[in-house]
């Protein structure tokens, strides 16, 4: 008699143990498809700066004495990095250890959304006519490509 309860118990754990895990993936499906259908807007603006600012010494900080030597000299590849406006993973991570939180759905949510400010961001790049080479984004220290 004892071992029967005993299954009876372990059966019914078992079953409410199954429910819970099936309405926890249900409700966080459902939490997930809400906030990733979620609009948002970003606004790009880009503003021509050419000729504003005088880059003379950073020409002397930053080159070796054959590039400052040149008249006329033509630069092949410049490389940049654009920070972009969103928060990156340490500062949507709140003071929480950050590799805790890119583990956890919120850290996956914040990481997607960096993402997708990345892209909308290549886009209008692409959109305005402006070439570009992607070589990396940032999303931990720095929400930037």
């Amino acid at each position: 008699m004892k071992k029967t309860w005993k299954r009876i118990l372990c059966g019914a754990l078992s079953v409410g143990l199954a429910t819970t895990l099936i309405a926890e993936h249900v409700l966080r499906a459902g939490k997930a498809e809400e906030i990733f259908t979620a609009t948002t807007t970003t606004d790009v603006a880009f503003e021509n700066v050419t000729g504003k600012y005088d880059t003379s010494a950073l020409s002397k900080n930053n080159f070796n004495s054959q590039v400052q030597k040149a008249k006329n000299p033509t630069y092949e590849t410049r490389s940049v990095i654009v920070s972009l406006r969103g928060k990156n993973l340490v500062e949507k991570a709140n003071g929480e250890d950050v590799s805790s939180y890119v583990d956890s759905f919120s850290g996956q949510k914040a990481a997607a959304d960096i993402r997708r400010e990345q892209n909308e961001f290549l886009a209008a790049l692409s959109d305005l006519g402006i070439s570009y080479t992607y070589e990396r984004s940032y999303n931990t220290v720095l929400n930037a490509v």
